[in-house]
């Protein structure tokens, strides 16, 4: 069998295992629409039972004070609002893809669960301060890195047997092990997911190496968020970064060192918050 194809089967098995990150890309495109009909989201929506179960968990929680309770999907989102759905729609990647071990890396599922959060956090602050859309931008945070899920799926299925060494460069082991590295499966992936093409070139083109006054916005969000991680941990726990002021890691949307510190800040607080919704423990 041709590698090819058991790319094919892989991609087929990640859509069995997977099902949210595709009604997710659906719910997008639906609530994006200018002659939106609820109707149309709730049908999406309810294909999937846990979806529909937090969805209206959520509706009836204290946060929004009714004294009656929504007993349906439509009732649900009408109350919690389109914003809130896709935070939902995020937490059940969370809960779903991000919380298996990616064996063949050698990265724990709370390892690769971390760094997820924490970029989708700081894309979300970024794109806020930069007039970007924050739910594209925590959405493309949260899944920057699913591209490893579909090459651990295809190492585990087809039986190649190889671990990463955490000695060559992980995007050099990945191509040597199935012809590609993760960008390239993650855009393939979201592209099969139906995301929409500024998502999916955003994942594809992530690690390029150059950030332009040409790049677009989102992909310099990422880029940015992706180096900033590298510096204060998936956690956010190291505050003291050492970042020059003339650096250009600063230049694409005219950033001080003040302005890193405060999204740095912001960021652990969010992330600790989401750990506590979670149910994740925030100790060490």
């Amino acid at each position: 069998m041709s590698l090819k194809e058991d790319f094919q089967k892989a991609l087929l098995k990640i859509d069995e295992l997977y099902p949210t990150p595709a009604v997710m890309a659906k719910s997008i495109q639906i609530m994006k629409d200018p002659n939106l009909e609820v109707s149309n989201l709730v049908a999406l929506l309810r294909t999937d039972s846990s979806l529909t179960a937090e969805i209206i968990k959520v509706s009836n929680s204290a946060y929004y004070g009714f004294a009656t309770e929504c007993t349906n999907l439509a009732s649900a989102i009408n109350r919690v609002g389109f914003y809130e759905v896709i935070r939902i729609l995020n937490k059940s990647i969370s809960k779903s893809i991000l919380s298996r071990d990616l064996d063949c890396y050698g990265i724990t599922s709370e390892e690769y669960w971390g760094k997820s959060a924490a970029t989708a956090i700081l894309m979300e602050k970024v794109a806020e301060l930069i007039g970007e859309d924050p739910n594209d931008a925590y959405t493309i945070g949260i899944l920057h890195a699913i591209g490893r899920v579909l090459i651990n799926q295809l190492i585990n299925e087809f039986g190649f047997g190889v671990f990463w060494d955490n000695v060559m460069p992980i995007e050099e082991w990945e191509i040597e092990t199935v012809g590609f590295n993760y960008t390239y499966a993650g855009s393939v992936l979201l592209k099969r997911w139906n995301f929409p093409n500024n998502t999916c070139g955003t994942i594809l083109n992530q690690n390029s190496a150059e950030t332009t006054k040409k790049t677009s916005p989102m992909l310099a969000a990422l880029q940015f968020s992706t180096e900033l991680i590298a510096q204060t941990g998936d956690d956010f726990s190291k505050r003291e970064l050492n970042i020059p002021e003339d650096s250009p890691f600063l230049t694409p949307f005219n950033f001080n060192v003040d302005t890193v510190k405060s999204l740095v800040e912001n960021s652990h607080h969010a992330f600790v918050e989401l750990k506590h919704e979670m149910g994740i423990s925030t100790e060490k």
